[in-house]
């Protein structure tokens, strides 16, 4: 109920904004949420690993801590490693991650001790190992997040943001990309090719390249088709388009566009003759 109240009340900052003319906003989200959702899960997760070894109104301490110090010696083994080779330093992660993974590795023991083949008894168990593996996932594909579109070019961009702040930090944070105009990012060269409409959806067409230094000749090259909605209510509603790697994915999404429709022509041409009568044009660019 915590969780959902301030969910709720975070992304209905702009209905509040508009009923009572306030100016709230949050810079931070991630941080703004996990300040109170890492705490919340931790609970859930911590209780999803030791009811099952409980009974209802009477339950043994001694046996239940009995059955559950392998699982617990265990949990702590797995998320050392998987700390020390995810390079997680954050305490509250930290602790979030061991609660998954005893979650998890403690319903599976549940299974493998106490339910062995009775299949039909499985559901819950399972469904607590598989909420905990997620809550594994998460912390792996976020946590150690990289922003790779970082603008080098110090041009504040307008992304239509409600504070100077959110926009700054978007600004630094995304790159304006212009067709068959490439431009280099985190070893990548990225292109943006075109786009397409299906309906409401518009497939942009972002080529990727990795070059040798040396004699440029392409190692790897794919493209990904990020979507955009350009709903005139929610402004613009983004779906990525991700390429996965064992390691790592590059994840890409279109954060701002132009509209077509408002782009006017502001290059004046002034036409001249030479001695020789032959008209050329002059541009000048704006």
């Amino acid at each position: 109920m915590i969780s959902v109240i301030q969910i709720t009340y975070t992304t209905s900052m702009p209905v509040w904004n508009k009923m009572f003319g306030t100016k709230l906003t949050v810079t931070d989200p991630v941080t703004h949420y996990n300040k109170i959702q890492i705490w919340i899960t931790l609970l859930i997760l911590l209780g999803t690993s030791m009811v099952y070894y409980l009974k209802f109104k009477q339950s043994a301490i001694k046996e239940v801590l009995k059955k559950l110090f392998l699982p617990l010696i265990l949990s702590l083994l797995l998320t050392g490693l998987i700390c020390y080779l995810q390079d997680l330093r954050s305490v509250p992660i930290i602790l979030l991650m061991f609660a998954a993974v005893l979650s998890a590795v403690a319903n599976l023991f549940y299974i493998i001790q106490t339910i062995k083949f009775k299949v039909i008894k499985w559901g819950g168990t399972v469904a607590h190992i598989g909420f905990g593996l997620m809550i594994v996932g998460i912390i792996l594909s976020s946590y150690n997040k990289q922003v790779i579109s970082v603008n080098r070019l110090g041009v504040e961009l307008n992304l239509g943001k409600e504070t100077k702040e959110e926009n700054m930090k978007e600004s630094r944070e995304n790159v304006m990309l212009f067709r068959d105009i490439p431009i280099s990012m985190a070893g990548y060269t990225v292109t943006y090719k075109g786009d397409t409409v299906s309906g409401p959806n518009h497939y942009y067409k972002i080529q990727y390249q990795v070059r040798q230094n040396d004699t440029g000749r392409i190692q790897e090259e794919f493209i990904l088709l990020p979507n955009a909605q350009i709903n005139p209510k929610m402004g613009l509603v983004a779906s990525p388009d991700t390429r996965h790697y064992l390691t790592h994915d590059v994840f890409t999404y279109i954060t701002s566009t132009i509209d077509k429709s408002k782009i006017t022509d502001t290059t004046a041409y002034d036409t001249k003759l030479s001695k020789q009568e032959i008209p050329f044009i002059l541009p000048m660019v704006l």
